[in-house]
């Protein structure tokens, strides 16, 4: 390199320090003055798009990179003021703010309200939810949307603040609803080189509560983590949930980490880990009963692709002695896909029983087993097509025995017992189910065409499988898809038979829960056997208003014992299951069968045939039932009753709706 090149290179080097100085001293010189431009452009765009005033006493830049702001309000157009705060001090990196990368060092807040104001139709808050006038919808938002870039963004800006030293007094929450009052108070939080804590006011409706909050934020390691929990080992309520969803939440302690292992163009990864203990719950939608859970922990690896959310397949979670690993992945979109996948290694089986939350499964509580479980749960949908749905759930037993039953005698079908019949709760009819009751009918005492007719609707699989017929749950799941609702169930004969002898008519989650391992229990130790389970089927459910048990359903509709019915009344009492104490809709007001109801008929005899059940000969001369007679013709033109106290739900393979429906379209 010669002399010239050298001195060049050198104007050239001295040409950018002093361009660098420049512009710095002109940042210096003019950088309030861009601030209030740009406060006051987004104080107008406020204005003009959400109807809300943005403004502060004063904004400005002090020292070398601090952002001070006094007196900020945010106001919606008539409404409450929804945020004030007195003062707000930023300190940035001086060097990331020049690379265009923002990072807050220190943060100090002093005295802030946010008041949250709503009723049934309107709040202060409502204009965060308000659409834009002007945009033009998109269908699918992931077409153009870089998910990691979006995200990684995001939640690395949220760490950096979480990371930075902070001192924040007298922050505040209001929040209220017809009524309804929510008081949240930082009196004071100090974070400083990693290491924060404070106290944490709530004041629900009058009731007064205090939480404490420790932990330690590393910016060198991109993490935090934190403890809550109450002073002497006490529960802390949450509050809002029982207003908002009626679930009383309560705990004795949390304590949660997140950390961020990569953040890049294409891919952002956060690791994060939990543990709950001494929590309490209690909602109708759970269960009838508290349910209190020891503790629960998790553990996972979250990954955000471009166009993807992934929890890893290294994830795992787990309550009291109970631990399983987790994957799951959801690609949104116009037709999103998702992928579920729960495995577990295996374990003693007095691990399962002895970790059931107190409240949820009563019927097993005391229980005593042996031996070891295996879980596994494999699950992918793509809402383009949910008729391709994969679905698959097995819970295997090595060497398993009961030793001792819980509550619940699990083995009672076996002879004669009271069963108790409820509507809403309320028992309205006690009976024998055994030979003492003279209603009551063995297997070979009841029309084979009446056997046949009700496995053909209700489960055809029954005397195949262990208590769940897979195919059926799949295809209820996506024809539930298709409709954007809880359409149809998936339950078999097991199933349905265990929730009327052993659990109550509650629909909730610990019922449906507690339903599938009670069949688990009965259907894989051969408890109970299947020509049993069926016999103690048909001599309990509801055939009709207060009328249980085929015996009795016969005489009902037919005047006959249950042994003579023929192949066309046999369908009819099949097709009348689901919807008992309504049977009058599928009847005009003589007793006629409507037209919809031949649809049912075609349908079921086609099965019955193709299955060997019925002759050809058989096929060709059954037609609807002419009419029904006796009590239910009686009933048909008296004032509805109540709903169904052993409804099914709809769960049958075939249904006289379903049928109608189909032939309509």
């Amino acid at each position: 390199m010669n002399s010239k090149t050298k001195k060049l290179l050198r104007k050239i080097a001295m040409w950018l320090v002093v361009g660098l100085i420049a512009i710095q001293l002109l940042f210096f010189i003019f950088r309030n003055v861009v601030l209030h431009v740009a406060f006051n452009r987004a104080a107008r765009y406020a204005q003009q798009h959400y109807g809300v005033i943005i403004g502060c006493s004063s904004i400005k830049f002090s020292g070398i990179s601090t952002l001070q702001v006094k007196d900020l309000f945010l106001k919606p157009n008539g409404y409450d003021t929804l945020m004030s705060v007195r003062e707000i001090g930023l300190e940035q990196s001086y060097l990331k703010l020049w690379l265009l990368k923002p990072s807050v060092s220190t943060i100090d807040i002093r005295d802030a309200y946010i008041n949250l104001e709503r009723n049934d139709t309107s709040g202060n808050y409502f204009f965060i939810f308000k659409k834009q006038e002007g945009r033009i919808a998109v269908t699918d938002t992931t077409k153009n949307i870089n998910l990691a870039s979006r995200y990684g963004r995001l939640l690395r800006f949220t760490l950096d603040l979480l990371t930075a030293d902070t001192y924040l007094s007298n922050v505040n929450l209001h929040y209220h609803h017809n009524g309804y009052a929510l008081a949240i108070k930082l009196p004071e939080l100090i974070s400083q080189n990693g290491i924060f804590q404070s106290k944490i006011v709530v004041n629900e409706s009058g009731a007064a509560d205090t939480l404490n909050l420790k932990g330690t934020a590393s910016r060198k390691n991109t993490a935090i983590a934190y403890d809550l929990y109450k002073e002497g080992k006490k529960k802390f309520t949450v509050p809002f949930l029982e207003h908002k969803y009626n679930l009383v939440t309560m705990f004795d302690s949390l304590n949660f980490s997140l950390k961020g292992e990569q953040f890049s163009s294409s891919l952002a990864k956060l690791k994060l880990s939990g543990k709950i203990y001494g929590t309490m719950l209690n909602s109708p939608k759970l269960a009838q009963e508290t349910v209190m859970i020891d503790s629960m922990k998790g553990s996972s690896l979250l990954t955000i692709g471009k166009n993807f959310f992934e929890v890893d397949s290294s994830s795992s979670f787990g309550f009291n002695k109970l631990a399983a690993r987790l994957y799951a992945r959801y690609q949104p979109g116009k037709f999103p896909v998702v992928d579920l996948k729960i495995s577990t290694d295996d374990f003693p089986a007095e691990n399962l029983f002895s970790s059931l939350p107190e409240g949820l499964f009563t019927n097993l509580t005391g229980i005593l087993v042996s031996g070891t479980l295996k879980f596994r749960l494999d699950t992918h949908i793509d809402m383009a097509q949910p008729d391709s749905l994969t679905f698959s759930s097995n819970l295997t037993s090595q060497k398993f025995r009961i030793l001792r039953y819980g509550q619940a005698n699990l083995s009672k079908m076996d002879t004669s017992f009271e069963y108790t019949a409820y509507n809403h709760g309320v028992p309205v009819k006690t009976f024998t189910v055994g030979p003492e009751n003279p209603e009551f009918r063995t297997l070979d005492q009841i029309s084979p065409y009446l056997k046949n007719a009700v496995l053909t609707s209700e489960d055809g699989s029954f005397f195949w499988h262990h208590g769940f017929n897979e195919e059926a749950f799949k295809g209820a799941l996506a024809e539930d898809l298709k409709k954007g609702e809880f359409a149809r169930g998936g339950s078999t004969i097991s199933m349905q038979l265990v929730k009327n002898v052993y659990l109550n008519q509650n629909k909730n989650i610990a019922r449906k829960l507690e339903e599938m391992l009670i069949v688990w229990l009965i259907e894989n130790n051969h408890l109970v056997s299947k020509e049993k389970m069926f016999e103690t089927y048909l001599n309990i459910i509801e055939w009709g208003p207060n009328i249980y048990g085929a015996s009795e359903a016969s005489k009902f509709y037919f005047n006959k014992d249950v042994n003579n019915l023929n192949l066309s009344e046999a369908i009819f009492m099949a097709g009348v299951i689901p919807r008992p104490r309504t049977y009058s809709h599928f009847l005009d007001s003589t007793g006629h069968p409507k037209p919809f109801v031949g649809d049912y008929y075609r349908l079921v005899k086609n099965f019955m045939l193709r299955r060997g059940q019925i002759t050809q000969e058989e096929y060709d001369n059954t037609q609807p039932i002419d009419k029904v007679t006796g009590l239910a013709l009686e009933l048909l033109n008296k004032p509805a009753m109540e709903p169904d106290s052993t409804q099914t739900d709809e769960d049958g393979i075939i249904t006289m709706e379903e049928s109608k429906n189909e032939n309509q379209e």
